[in-house]
């Protein structure tokens, strides 16, 4: 662990995982928060560690990231919360304040990337907002669901499954 840390300047990034009816639901919080969240559709410990080690981080497997598998229990039983944790997502400026306006989506409701680029105050930025959807670092939390295109759906990093089935889930279709 201590080779560890001096590759990553210290920085460390706990973990944990656990099962949700879309598979399995891997999570990393830095000191300043929740940082990312992925879904994957089988267990795959590896690959999670490995993502954190490239962006630069420690991992270190722990259950302090309770209160988010709490929140997630409460959202998949179609219950709606404050999510309770500050967050931490890595990204660039551009990147953050599309997150930030997604964040502010409320639940059962979507937007289109053109709205959310005037949101932002980048009125001709819709396939940059696409993009950072794509870069989301903490989907489900940061509901990149709500977003579809100008056309339909849009897509999702997960794949259009997990997105319509979000959306099931907060009563909005798909």
């Amino acid at each position: 662990m201590k080779d560890s840390l001096k590759k990553t300047g210290g920085k460390t990034a706990a973990w944990s995982s656990g099962m949700y009816p879309l598979g399995v639901i891997y999570c990393a919080a830095s000191r300043r928060g929740l940082m990312a969240l992925w879904i994957s559709p089988s267990l795959d410990d590896g690959a999670f560690v490995l993502r954190l080690a490239k962006a630069g981080y420690a991992p270190v497997r722990a259950a302090a990231l309770k209160k988010v598998f709490d929140w997630l229990d409460l959202y998949f039983a179609g219950l709606a919360a404050p999510f309770p944790l500050p967050l931490d997502p890595q990204g660039t400026e551009f990147e953050k304040a599309v997150w930030k306006a997604v964040a502010a989506i409320p639940r059962g409701e979507a937007r289109s990337y053109s709205s959310i680029a005037v949101a932002i105050g980048r009125p001709k930025a819709a396939r940059a907002v696409g993009g950072a959807c794509g870069k989301n670092p903490i989907p489900v939390i940061v509901p990149c669901h709500r977003v579809r295109g100008a056309g339909g759906e849009g897509g999702y990093t997960g794949g259009l499954h997990i997105k319509r089935a979000l959306l099931r889930i907060e009563g909005a279709g798909a």
